[in-house]
């Protein structure tokens, strides 16, 4: 892979991290003022960052 390449790859994923970083934390400030299970939250906020993922790198 080409050298430029790479660093996109590095920047985007460090993007990304920071990106889920917040929003999980936004998952459990959402779960603990509806009284939802974190559990159940992470799993819907873990389908919806999966396919949000996938229609972008495609």
């Amino acid at each position: 892979m080409e050298n430029y390449v790479k660093q996109a790859v590095k920047k985007i994923a460090e993007y990304a991290r920071l990106n889920v970083l917040s929003s999980l934390v936004d998952c459990e400030r959402i779960a603990d003022e509806n009284h939802i299970e974190k559990e159940f939250v992470y799993e819907v906020f873990q389908g919806e960052f999966n396919r949000e993922f996938s229609r972008r790198i495609k």
